[in-house]
């Protein structure tokens, strides 16, 4: 069966990693009740633990942002993605088609 591949991407500060692992394990859990029946294949894209220095990749992680459909902000960091990711959902040529934010006290 040939899948076909949906990049989600987890946006989330460093004191969020256990948060940022449960998203890698719930999309895990996803694709094998959901996805892979249905020949999907949900990937997670976050942003590695503990990068001191965003700025250096921040052209590789706003490339990431656009290319995926799904955009998942935990906290309140990180808003320039979180922009970005509402700027590709207004695009039609992209295939951004949902952005969510999860508060820090909602975690």
């Amino acid at each position: 069966m040939a899948f076909r591949f949906v990049r989600v991407f987890c946006s989330t500060p460093g004191d969020l990693e256990p948060e940022r692992q449960a998203f890698h394990r719930a999309l895990n859990d996803v694709n094998e009740l959901e996805g892979m029946p249905r020949g999907v294949l949900f990937v997670p894209v976050s942003i590695v633990p503990n990068l001191t220095n965003k700025e250096w990749f921040q052209s590789a992680i706003n490339e990431n942002v656009r290319e995926c459909a799904f955009f998942v902000q935990l906290g309140m960091n990180f808003e320039r993605e979180y922009k970005l990711a509402q700027e590709c959902m207004a695009d039609p040529a992209l295939p951004m088609r949902d952005v969510a934010r999860v508060r820090e006290g909602a975690l």
